[in-house]
Order: C-alpha cells, then structure tokens, then sequence
C-alpha cells in the first residue's frame, strides 16, 4: 500500500506540476502581443529521492521556478540606441520648427524681403525725384523690419515650446522614476523566498526602457532583485528610493537638478536636446538674427544721414537707433526711425549741394545704398554680405536639420536591430508554445492515467481481502 501511496503521491506531483505549466504556457500564448512581455519559462525538477531498502527511489516532480528569456546586454544595447535615436528625432522636430519659420527659399522669405528693400534704393537712384519710389522705400523697409521682428518671435515660440516640453519630460522622468521605485518594492518582497517575479520584471522593464528614451541612464541590477539607476553618475533611483527632477533657470542657463540639489549632467537624450535648444542652438540663431539687423541698421544709417532729402532735412537715421546706441538694436526692436515712418519725404536720395542744400536729381545716396547689397561687413557680419550672411544662417539650420534627420534614422534602424534580436530572446511564438502545451498536455494526461491504474490495483487489493 506504501508504494501505491507513493505512486500517486508521485502521479500527484506531475498532475499539479504540467497543470501550472501549462497554465503559464496558456500565458505566454495571451500575451504573445503585449508589449514588454518576456516570454516566461517553467523550470521543472526532481523532487528529492527517498532511501529504500531497494536504492534511492524518486518521488516526482516540481517547479523550480518560473523564468523569463531576457538577454541584459541586449537590453542596455537597445535603450543605448533608443536614446540617442529619441534625441535625433527630438532635436529633429524642434529645428524643423525653426527651419519653417524662415520660409526658405520661397518669396515669402526674408531673403526676398532683403533683395526687394535694396531693390528699392535701385529704383530710388533711376528716379530721385519720385515720390511714389520713396514711399516704396518705406514700406521696403517697414517690411524687412517686420520680418527680422517675426523671424526672432518665431524663435521665441519654438523656445517657449522647448521649454514646455523639457518641463513635461521631467514630469514624465519623475513618474517613470517612481514607477520602477514601486516596482523595486514590489520586486525585492515578491522574490524574497527566491521565486521570480517576472511579471513585474517585465513592467519594470519597460519603464526603464521609456526612461532611456527621454535621457541616457545606467541600470545596475541588485542581488536582491531590485535596480539602481543613475543618469551621468547621478543616482535618481535606489530600490525603493528615487529623487525626483526639477528644471532650474538660475543665471539664465537652464539645467536640471534633483531634489538634492545635485546637476544631472548633458549626455544626450531627449532631455539633453532639450536644454542644449534653450541654451544654445536658440540663443545663436538668434544672435546672428541680431547681428543682421545690426549690421543694416548702422550700414543704411552711415550713408543715408549724409544725404539730403527733398524736405530738406539732413542727419535722419532711416532705422531707430535705441538708447543703447547700435549696440542694442536686435531683430525684435529693428524699426524705422519716427522721421521716416511719418513721412517719405525724408528720404534721402543724394548728398546736398556745397551749401548743403537739397540738389534734385542727385542719387549718389541711392546708389549707394543699392550697393550695400553686395558690400562686406567686417564688423558684425565676419565679413559678409547681408544676404550671404543670412543664407549663410538658413544654411546652417537646414544642415542641422538633416543632420538630425540623418543621425535619428541611423540609431533608429540600429534600435530596430537590437530589438528584432531581443525578440528573438523574449519575444512568443505561438507555435513554439503550441508544441509545448501538447508536451504539458501529453505528460498531464499520462499522470492521470497513473492515478487511474493505481486506483484500479488498488481496487484489486481490496477485493482480495
């Protein structure tokens, strides 16, 4: 009776055993499209053998644990990649917004809107005494005043959305970052007895990898189950510990702090793109923007208060010069000066006659100023022309932009790779698990016919009593 106990005793074991098998196989199957699922494996045991007079005798099957296929290094692989392909893109996008404010090359460009101002001049210098010319002028250089006004609003509107954005990603950090903290808990009390949560591992897993594409981190895994994280040395997670991120404007360079105080460094990212748009890439466009404008100012000021205009006024600056003098014109204050804007007849046309007298039909001022178009400026333009020098600025975006376009599709094909290859590892096939739920199936159903054909010697014992 001993050994027919132990037989089902052992039945029992393989019941119990290929039933939680298959269960976690039918699991596997369910989730076979679940983003961030590993797939799971049973690992199945000998239960320890007992001494008999006969020998050492087995006593059946357990579960050892449940595991999951999960390749680390192709896991760091990937959130490497997935990182600085997240910052391309980002840095992409922001650009792009950039690059569609300046219109280029279109007419509604400001390339067009220069060539028309000095085109203007020209017009002025083939009929000096045209009023209709002057007034054309004017409204030239309102234009070209306006758009240099619109290009640097356009620059602050991408600013203000890059700014909107890098406060938003620290949000999202700060969630993620106490999502894999609550994990961590979860993870170390759940794998205490020395079972694997691999559910939970999963979803810790795809929190870091939504982590690793907003900034780079480092992910070291703890003996008891739990992970430390860190961005550029800067712990931001420990177990069940995170610090959460702040965004800090003090002296006018935005950086990113954590609770403690301590500056998370730029390493690339989402959130390094971010902050290098605000401290960097916006402040120098708009730097040259106002060179630009600086540059005109002084160079048609220079010449066209020497001229003489048919009012008779001398000495009138055609743009407003501010009360910082050239130095603090810039692309959103660049404006006509009162003198003009109230009236064309101030525009000069030439230089007066010896006793400095209004002369009609002199155009050397005109001419001069039409001339500007092709004249090197050494002071603010490093030597270039006005609309060299801008082209120059529209070149340079769209290089970057293609840059990032080109440096996005590149880490994102190689994310792509690394992915395609962590499938491989974690990802189901349903026809895999198919086979192995026949195999569960198979050696459930030769259990039960185990119990049965002990039940029946059974009965064949009692009906010998």
């Amino acid at each position: 009776m001993s050994t027919l106990g132990a037989i089902l005793s052992t039945a029992t074991s393989a019941l119990q055993s290929h039933q939680k098998a298959g269960q976690v196989t039918a699991h596997n199957i369910a989730n076979a499209l679940t983003e961030g699922y590993s797939r799971q494996h049973v690992s199945l045991t000998p239960v320890g053998p007992v001494q008999t007079i006969d020998g050492w005798i087995g006593t059946g099957v357990r579960i050892a644990d449940i595991t999951r296929y999960r390749d680390a290094l192709l896991d760091h692989g990937y959130r490497q990649e997935t990182g600085i392909a997240a910052g391309f893109r980002t840095r992409h996008e922001m650009l792009g917004q950039v690059e569609a404010a300046f219109l280029e090359p279109t007419e509604q460009g400001f390339g067009a809107t220069l060539d028309a101002f000095w085109d203007a001049w020209s017009d002025l210098a083939n009929r000096p005494a045209d009023d209709n010319a002057r007034a054309m002028i004017r409204e030239r250089g309102r234009q070209l005043a306006s758009h240099l006004n619109r290009l640097d609003t356009a620059l602050n509107e991408v600013a203000d959305l890059g700014r909107r954005r890098l406060a938003d990603t620290i949000a999202r950090i700060n969630d993620l970052a106490r999502t894999v903290a609550d994990l961590n808990t979860r993870i170390i009390a759940a794998e205490a007895g020395g079972r694997t949560a691999s559910d939970l591992r999963d979803a810790r897993d795809l929190a870091l990898d939504r982590l690793a594409e907003i900034a780079p981190v480092q992910v070291v895994e703890r003996p008891n189950g739990g992970v430390g994280v860190t961005m550029g040395g800067v712990s931001v997670i420990d177990d069940g510990t995170f610090q959460t991120l702040r965004l800090d404007s003090t002296g006018g360079t935005w950086t990113i702090l954590t609770e403690k105080g301590h500056v998370v460094p730029a390493l690339g990212g989402v959130l390094d793109e971010l902050a290098g748009l605000m401290n960097e890439t916006i402040p120098a466009y708009r730097a040259q923007l106002d060179n630009l404008a600086r540059s005109i100012v002084s160079s048609v000021n220079a010449l066209h208060s020497t001229g003489v205009s048919p009012n008779g006024a001398t000495g009138i600056d055609f743009f407003r010069v501010p009360a910082g003098g050239i130095a603090a014109v810039t692309a959103a204050n660049i404006a006509l000066s009162d003198a003009i804007d109230s009236d064309p007849g101030n525009i000069a046309a030439g230089t007066g006659d010896t006793d400095g007298e209004y002369r009609a039909g002199a155009n050397d001022i005109a001419l001069a100023l039409s001339r500007l178009r092709d004249a090197p400026d050494a002071t603010y333009l490093g030597n270039a022309t006005p609309g060299g020098y801008y082209y120059g600025i529209v070149a340079d975006i769209g290089r970057a932009v293609a840059a990032a376009k080109d440096g996005a599709t590149v880490h994102e094909t190689l994310a792509s790779q690394i992915q395609n290859r962590r499938d491989s590892v974690s990802g189901v096939s349903t026809d895999e698990e198919m086979i192995k739920l026949i195999q569960h199936q198979t050696a459930y159903t030769a259990a039960a016919k185990l119990i049965t054909t002990v039940d029946e010697m059974l009965q064949t014992i009692l009906n010998l009593v």
